[in-house]
């Protein structure tokens, strides 16, 4: 606990308490003491801790010491850690220092639908996500406004997207873990996923939602969008388990159960005689499929 404390007397003497208040161009909040606040305020000043709203409903920030209202980008404690014992996050503050969540303002106005985001290499869930588009960059927040990074999968329904269209159901997307200004941020295109030292390439199509069963740029993406490709420098034999469609996804280009062959690149052989751990191949054309050839 905190053994010293700020304070505001107005022009009666009388210290402000239980409010916020607009102090040279700055607003602050004062507790029922009349101490100003200088983290997350939970629910709304002037309302008894027991009445009040939990932190993921209303929560304003204050900045340590300074006290002032914040707002845009901090990295901090979630709102639930009282005594800053856990990890800290990034958080995006409206400018009345509330964090985004799908219970904010503009997720209430789209119908924000409390759905789930699962982290598909950790398995951590994250309830109630709604999504932001920030300087032209979205972003997934969870339902006490951390901000959320890696492959994660939707499930419950649509995810709430606050200056663009909903992130589908059962959609996979991935949020950049890479450290600096790209953290957090929704990737398209082609993406390597560090997976504790192993690469794994994805492919996300424009609207951020990963390609999965899919035929692109002569690889297959897999059902939960990896990248098939060989575990060392030479070709691998793989059998495909769903239609494999083109990348528009309505056409199927490799039918289920076709056995093709892979580079260490994944790129698929497309045409040619190609030969496996000492088996040669003929490769169709129209299918990719490889057929061992006869002795």
């Amino acid at each position: 606990m905190d053994s010293e404390a700020w304070f505001y007397f107005d022009s009666n003497g009388r210290a402000v308490k239980n409010q916020t208040k607009y102090i040279n161009g700055f607003y602050y909040t004062f507790d029922e003491t009349g101490a100003m606040d200088d983290t997350w305020v939970k629910g709304t000043p002037g309302i008894s801790n027991s009445t009040a709203n939990i932190a993921s409903d209303a929560a304003a920030f204050y900045t340590d010491e300074i006290g002032y209202r914040r707002s845009g980008w901090i990295y901090t404690y979630d709102p639930d850690d009282e005594y800053e014992e856990g990890d800290e996050y990034w958080f995006y503050l409206s400018t009345k220092g509330e964090a985004f969540n799908d219970e904010a303002k503009d997720a209430k106005d789209k119908n924000a639908l409390g759905v789930a985001a699962t982290d598909l290499y950790t398995g951590d869930i994250y309830h109630n996500v709604a999504a932001k588009v920030i300087k032209n960059k979205t972003y997934l927040f969870d339902e006490n406004g951390r901000m959320i990074t890696g492959v994660v999968q939707l499930e419950g329904g649509s995810a709430c997207r606050s200056g663009g269209s909903a992130l589908a159901d059962g959609e996979i997307y991935y949020f950049s873990t890479d450290d600096g200004s790209a953290e957090g941020a929704m990737e398209t295109g082609k993406v390597t996923y560090d997976d504790e030292g192993e690469d794994v390439v994805y492919c996300f199509k424009s609207n951020g939602q990963a390609y999965r069963n899919a035929f692109v740029s002569g690889a297959i993406y897999d059902s939960e969008g990896r990248r098939i490709e060989s575990e060392d420098s030479s070709y691998m034999l793989y059998v495909t388990e769903a239609d494999i469609t083109d990348d528009d996804g309505r056409t199927v280009k490799i039918p289920a159960g076709t056995q093709v062959i892979v580079s260490r690149s994944g790129s698929v052989k497309r045409s040619g005689t190609v030969e496996v751990d000492g088996v040669k191949y003929t490769i169709n054309r129209d299918t990719c499929e490889a057929i061992e050839k006869e002795s």
